[in-house]
């Protein structure tokens, strides 16, 4: 038979005892559960308490120390209630009490005690990771004197020594990283989205152009205030700064993580307070300007607005609540009729402004002043021609996104042709809050008006809103409901107009 060593046996057993640990965020809790014959006179399920460490060679230890006194606890509980007969039951609940608070003490004073062994832990760490700092910065100010010569960190990560006139001594080897070189284990251990990946990879660009010379390893609070104060002269917006805040201390986490760094210096900043800009919806009165304004009275078709394009999506947008994307990526295969209703297939975008899978997809009528204007005349043509997109001339860009430069576009013409400049408007998604404004106004059915615009949950849901399904037909007679507050948009009806703005 074989036996363990004794280190073997103590990292087993440490192993072992792991589940009396959690973890909150970076952070490691002691947890164990009150046995079910202890829960009227304990008042509560289980114990938690924070171990204020990271370190998971700290917290077990700790865990086991606090498990051996909570199971010290339940015993004598347990011994006090089974040596209790009828007439001494009210004096021993009283003694078990006072136990209670004797050990709750004892705890708080545990508690202090771990407090001050953490604190002590994180002093050396910092004196150290100090004097190592320091090292760094006086090696590099020398080298760059000519003096003696110090490893510098290439991009592979290998450690190379900066070139000198005096006689080279071997370096040790010291590996140094880059935000940039951090970047990849994160995608590795988070696997983001396309979009967040750009952004962070954003947000290091110019962190690093700002810091050329720093390394994680030297990032101190200090930097990390300074660069804040620095975005805010820059005239980024609290939202901006935050986002890039929020990319570094990430990253830097990593490096925590990865034990490159004692201390994650971006915790605990201080960041501007958020002035969120609101959205609104757009008036009636703005709605007739765009709808009598060149692209959809005189047929202009600017280059950048992609043919039909220009004419049909703010339309669409308007009588669907649709988000942009997901009507920029519209085929022809997804104009549909269904009990004599003709509607639209319209999947949510994901992060990316991607469509999502078919399993998400809501079914929208097509409202009967989009039909007046000859859209589904045009939806046939496009069929005819071929299939496929529904405005084939929009492109995606890195991102997948069909609708991006269609919204560049969009966004000026908006400002500048007809001159809504209120910077409460977002050219494309006011639309979308002017519909579900209608939805409120006219008091659709939540349900309704979920299902319309593609929103998941509500205050009111049960089990049995998982039953059933929203009839197409009864939608279409909610959908036509809605008119703006008496929006005319009759010249653009077809036989006004006399085609069918293919």
């Amino acid at each position: 038979m074989l036996h363990k060593s004794a280190t073997e046996h103590a990292y087993w057993s440490m192993s072992n005892h792991t589940r009396y640990l959690q973890r909150r965020g970076d952070t490691f809790s002691f947890r164990i559960a009150v046995p079910s014959d202890l829960l009227a006179i304990i008042g509560k399920r289980e114990f938690i308490k924070s171990l204020h460490t990271t370190d998971k060679n700290i917290a077990v230890p700790l865990a086991l120390s606090l498990a051996a006194t909570a199971k010290h606890l339940f015993n004598n509980l347990k011994t006090s209630m089974s040596e209790a007969n009828d007439n001494k039951q009210r004096d021993v609940l009283i003694e078990v009490k006072k136990r209670m608070r004797l050990i709750q003490e004892k705890e708080q004073g545990e508690g202090a005690l771990i407090e001050q062994k953490l604190a002590h832990l994180r002093e050396i760490k910092q004196v150290k990771l100090k004097a190592e700092n320091d090292a760094f910065k006086r090696a590099l100010a020398s080298s760059r004197a000519g003096g003696v010569s110090i490893p510098i960190a290439n991009k592979q990560g290998s450690a190379v020594a900066q070139e000198s006139p005096l006689p080279q001594v071997k370096p040790k080897r010291v590996i140094w990283h880059r935000l940039s070189e951090i970047v990849p284990a994160w995608i590795r251990l988070k696997n983001p989205a396309l979009a967040t990946v750009e952004i962070y990879q954003a947000a290091v660009k110019r962190f690093e152009g700002h810091f050329p010379e720093l390394y994680a390893e030297t990032i101190e609070k200090r930097h990390m205030r300074e660069y804040i104060e620095w975005l805010k002269s820059e005239g980024l917006s609290s939202k901006s700064i935050e986002k890039e805040h929020g990319a570094i201390r990430a990253l830097l986490t990593i490096a925590e993580h990865e034990e490159w760094i004692v201390l994650n210096p971006a915790k605990g900043i201080m960041l501007p307070a958020l002035k969120g800009k609101k959205v609104r919806s757009y008036t009636p009165e703005e709605c007739k300007k765009i709808f009598n304004s060149p692209v959809f009275l005189n047929g202009e078709r600017p280059i950048a607005a992609k043919g039909e394009a220009a004419y049909w999506i703010p339309l669409l947008m308007l009588f669907t609540g649709a988000r942009r994307e997901e009507i920029c990526q519209l085929t022809t295969e997804r104009v549909k009729e269904s009990d004599g209703i003709s509607h639209l297939l319209i999947n949510p975008i994901d992060d990316d402004g991607r469509l999502k899978t078919d399993e998400s997809q809501r079914a929208v009528p097509i409202h009967n002043e989009l039909i007046k204007m000859g859209f589904l005349a045009f939806v046939k043509k496009q069929a005819e021609a071929g299939g496929g997109q529904l405005f084939p001339l929009l492109k995606p860009n890195k991102r997948e996104q069909y609708g991006a430069k269609w919204g560049d576009w969009w966004g000026r013409y908006i400002r500048q042709t007809i001159g809504i400049t209120d910077k409460r408007i977002s050219p494309a998604h006011s639309f979308r809050h002017l519909f579900i404004t209608e939805c409120k106004r006219l008091r659709f059915r939540e349900d309704y008006e979920r299902a319309l615009v593609g929103h998941v949950g509500g205050s009111r849901k049960d089990a049995h809103d998982e039953y059933g399904e929203l009839l197409i037909p009864e939608l279409a007679v909610e959908l036509n409901r809605i008119d703006f507050r008496g929006l005319n948009l009759s010249h653009l009806h077809m036989l006004n107009l006399g085609r069918t703005h293919e």
